[in-house]
């Protein structure tokens, strides 16, 4: 009897870190001509590749959320003056965007940041990020819907 009390305990001790370590918050879904490039260490994403128009820079993505104290790096062309996220989960299934940790896009000192996720943008308590200039949004991807806004 105590050894399955402590086969239980154990599993539901660990049984949250396993399940946090086979799934990343950060993943492409491959769906552009360059795809995006996610690596990780950890909960500290690099995110590289995306398509390039002019000076802007698309990235697309299955699931894009940064934990507490993690960090999502993007790197790219430095004259790179707006890069636009976008948030399909059309591998995983929809769900909202958490950002708890750090956005870094300092390789592009002068780029706007745009994230668009139809699910949901939700920012926890200790979010941070190296642009003063971001945009989330819940916009629909779609060009048909009357859900998106235009600011002027």
């Amino acid at each position: 009897m105590r050894a399955k009390l402590a086969l239980a305990l154990t599993l539901v001790v660990l049984w949250p870190a396993a399940s946090r370590a086979q799934s990343s918050a950060i993943r492409s879904d491959g769906t552009l001509r360059v795809p995006t490039a996610v690596t990780n260490g950890g909960d500290a994403y690099t995110i590289g590749g995306g398509t390039p128009s002019g000076t802007n820079l698309f990235h697309s993505f299955d699931k894009f959320s940064v934990p507490t104290f993690g960090s999502a790096t993007f790197v790219g062309d430095p004259a790179t003056t707006n890069i636009i996220n976008r948030v399909t989960g059309y591998l995983s299934g929809r769900e909202a965007s958490l950002i708890d940790g750090t956005i870094d896009t300092r390789s592009m000192p002068s780029a706007n940041f745009f994230l668009i996720n139809p699910s949901g943008v939700m920012f926890g308590p200790k979010p941070s990020c190296s642009r003063p200039r971001r945009t989330a949004s819940t916009g629909s991807l779609s060009r048909s819907s009357s859900r998106s806004s235009t600011s002027r």
